[in-house]
């Protein structure tokens, strides 16, 4: 399959889905697979909305489809640090605003899709098993070893 023909693939998904939802697979030698291994859409920015990527797994796409669902539903973007409550979920997922660096690193096909890099990208990050967030005290691993690509720095 050329890129041509995977980015075709990639625009019937946008149009039939709202969305096309990326994995990519760690390296088998890495060093730090947790942050290597991540998800990410392709199809909000054209409605005005930021792309979603999640780090440290592959295997939650329906999780990435139903906050962009809910991003449309409410026509706007999440709150950078928004705790957003799922179905099923037993605590919410956090939203966070990313570095502009993101995209040379994650996110490379959505650039490549839309032909710019001025799309926005917001990381939804995961708690643990208890509700800890990368960012507190006593989050468990690999949880807490995922890392997140604040826009701003944090205190």
């Amino acid at each position: 399959m050329t890129m041509a023909d995977y980015h075709d693939e990639m625009s019937r998904n946008i149009a039939q889905h709202g969305r096309h939802i990326m994995g990519v697979f760690p390296f088998e030698d890495s060093d730090d697979p947790i942050n290597e291994c991540f998800m990410y859409t392709v199809g909000n920015h054209p409605k005005g909305l930021p792309e979603l990527l999640l780090i440290g797994t592959i295997e939650l796409g329906a999780m990435l489809d139903a906050l962009s669902r809910k991003m449309i539903e409410r026509n706007r973007a999440f709150d950078d640090g928004e705790l957003v409550p799922l179905k099923g979920g037993k605590f919410p997922v956090s939203l966070i605003d990313t570095a502009d660096a993101v995209k040379d690193s994650f996110t490379i096909q959505a650039g490549q899709h839309f032909g710019h890099e001025t799309y926005r990208v917001m990381q939804v990050v995961l708690p643990d098993l208890r509700g800890k967030y990368p960012w507190q005290r006593k989050c468990a691993s690999p949880y807490c070893r995922v890392k997140v690509h604040y826009r701003t720095a944090r205190q």
